[in-house]
């Protein structure tokens, strides 16, 4: 007679509670943040788990407790948290979630979560230049141009930057440069430098651009409103080197000329181009003889270039200055 052993079922399990993740991050606005409860190893009859927040005495998570049924089968609860959005900005809040006095056919494993309830009042603001144009005497060395934090200083935020040539030609006229600027939490102010360079060229005036571009955030910076509307300015340099004579400079030589050669030589007008030492003059004289004009004084010096005769004559100069 063979006797075979009889082999009983092994006993079901109501398995144990734990909390799915031990780590839970919201933001404030989130209105309610949702903390699962798994059971593992077992779902056999029905079983109990009471929750609370430790850590806290007062305010609107002090009360927060409750206890979770976990029904013949049941594998999943979750437990619901209000969250207080108070629009005020503040440190982010951390909660500790407890899981405590399970029924007692179970038992808890790992039964604390973290909440953290991130802020999301900050406000970091946005970046721009601080105007759209500005001018500089080409002696002045270097130009400062600010960039702005406006509308917030929460976090760090950054932009990049970069000078861009128009009419200026980089490393004759202006140094270029290019970069990044961090602007820390509390930032709201930064400069950037150009240096400029000086000559002794007479020239028009010359341009060039400082951009602000790809701006970005910290890491757990929120609301960033990227940037503003200023985000080039045109910079001007001004040529100060030394300009040729004036036209009120060139009535009196004339004059006197007139007074030393002829006394009925009159001048009706004159002009000349910018950056040019080229001056026009018209003369009238009422004489029949021709005559010649040379023009001499500490400040213009001209050859002998010209006849005056009866009528209103064009006379062009070629002028020196040393003004």
């Amino acid at each position: 007679m063979n006797l075979r052993p009889v082999i009983s079922p092994p006993a079901a399990s109501p398995g144990v509670l734990t909390f799915e993740r031990p780590t839970i991050t919201v933001l404030e606005g989130v209105g309610t943040a949702q903390i699962i409860v798994i059971r593992v190893n077992g779902s056999y009859s029905p079983i109990s788990v009471r929750y609370r927040v430790v850590g806290v005495t007062t305010g609107p998570y002090a009360q927060v407790a409750g206890q979770l049924f976990f029904p013949d089968g049941v594998l999943k609860k979750v437990i619901e948290i209000p969250i207080s959005d108070n629009n005020v900005r503040g440190p982010d809040i951390i909660l500790n979630v407890e899981l405590y006095e399970p029924s007692l056919k179970t038992d808890v494993m790992g039964g604390i979560c973290a909440l953290t309830i991130v802020d999301d009042d900050m406000i970091p603001g946005y970046l721009e230049l601080e105007s759209p144009q500005l001018r500089v005497p080409e002696s002045a060395g270097s130009i400062q141009v600010k960039v702005m934090r406006r509308e917030g200083r929460d976090g760090q935020i950054r932009i990049r930057y970069k000078t861009v040539s128009v009419t200026a030609q980089t490393n004759l006229d202006f140094s270029p440069i290019m970069g990044e600027l961090i602007f820390e939490n509390g930032e709201e102010t930064k400069t950037l430098t150009v240096d400029i360079f000086d000559d002794t060229i007479r020239e028009p005036s010359e341009t060039f651009r400082i951009e602000l571009f790809d701006p970005s955030t910290g890491i757990g910076v929120l609301n960033f409103r990227n940037r503003g509307s200023i985000l080039t300015t045109e910079i001007t340099i001004e040529d100060n080197d030394k300009k040729f004579c004036q036209d009120a400079m060139f009535h009196p030589i004339m004059e006197s000329v007139a007074k030393q050669y002829d006394t009925s030589l009159k001048i009706e007008d004159t002009k000349r181009c910018d950056f040019s030492p080229i001056m026009e003059c018209v003369v009238e004289r009422s004489d029949i003889e021709p005559i010649e004009v040379s023009v001499r004084s500490h400040t213009v010096y001209s050859v002998p270039l010209f006849a005056v005769t009866t009528g209103r004559v064009l006379f062009r100069y070629l002028l020196l200055c040393f003004m």
